[in-house]
């Protein structure tokens, strides 16, 4: 099957993914995105850089698994609980050992607190806990011997711009375990000309979503410049995983980038060999290559592959 593909991304840069191509789960109007089995968090972020405040409303929606459990979870320490839906009790005696979120070079763990919440066995709906503060880390240099060593951080909010990691504990931190996000930031008057950058999809004015699992949430803010460029329509080759499993609607999956002097066109027979043992393939031109328009740009790439990966994830046979 020959595909004609029109693609416009930006972020990352990449030749060659695996992926596990699945059907999709596509969410009705006024539902929330993500992956069921997953924490999710729908955030609604109040930021004011040059107060170096954020104000936070996240609503949770829970794995079932953790229906009728107590458990623990922390937040930065810069920041208090103002309003929950569900009795939250702090525990001061916890230990708390810094370092324990992330090992970086370029980040430590801010200073947290932990706190305790019991979910009642009937619980259904989502947890919904506010929380505001300041969050202002600045960078120190790590080894002050050497002039060009890096500088740590667990988190910044101010006027030259917001960078804010799992390291930063800004979102509530339960575990280790993967989450799915969306999110929407609003900003004080005198950020009003600032975007924000994250994970995942742009979702309106300053908001993203993901439905992919993620190991955390980034939020970047800035006065930034934004600057695109057009892959225009470009060619793709799919082919289908040949039985042992007809039916099944999870299957092995590669997205196929070649290399310098080729084009797609020399691949087909080698990847149907891969496809007769039941893994779908995604061949994929670069832009200006073979019969695809526009021209091969490290932005007309990314935008390109990305959206190759996102069509083969989301794809329903």
């Amino acid at each position: 099957m020959l595909l004609r593909l029109g693609f416009s991304f930006f972020l990352g840069f990449g030749l060659c993914w695996t992926a596990q191509a699945q059907s999709p789960s596509l969410n009705e109007p006024g539902t929330t995105p993500g992956t069921p089995d997953l924490l999710h968090h729908s955030l609604s972020i109040d930021l004011d850089p040059d107060r170096e405040s954020l104000v936070v409303s996240d609503r949770m929606r829970l794995p079932q698994a953790w229906s009728g459990h107590n458990l623990q979870f922390e937040l930065n320490s810069g920041l208090s609980i103002t309003a929950s839906n569900l009795p939250i009790s702090e525990d001061p005696n916890a230990e708390v050992a810094s370092g324990d979120v992330i090992d970086s070079t370029v980040a430590q763990e801010a200073e947290v607190k932990r706190y305790r919440i019991s979910v009642p066995a009937s619980f259904s709906g989502e947890l919904e806990i506010s929380y505001s503060g300041t969050i202002n880390d600045l960078a120190e240099q790590s080894s002050p011997e050497y002039a060009q060593s890096f500088a740590q951080t667990s988190g910044i909010i101010s006027g030259e711009g917001v960078f804010l990691s799992r390291a930063s504990v800004w979102v509530p931190l339960f575990d280790d375990g993967l989450i799915t996000f969306d999110l929407s930031v609003r900003f004080a008057p005198s950020a009003s000309g600032w975007t924000t950058v994250s994970q995942g999809q742009p979702a309106g004015v300053n908001g993203w979503q993901t439905e992919h699992p993620q190991e955390e949430i980034y939020l970047i803010a800035a006065q930034f410049t934004h600057y695109t460029e057009s892959a225009g329509r470009v060619e793709a080759w799919y082919l289908p995983p040949g039985d042992p499993n007809a039916d099944a609607t999870r299957y092995p999956a590669i997205l196929f980038a070649h290399g310098n002097a080729e084009v797609i066109d020399h691949w087909p027979d080698v990847m149907r060999e891969l496809a007769g043992h039941g893994v779908a393939v995604l061949l994929v031109e670069y832009p200006g290559y073979g019969r695809s328009e526009g021209r091969p740009t490290q932005v007309t790439i990314t935008e390109t592959f990305e959206a190759a990966y996102d069509w083969l994830t989301l794809k329903d046979e």
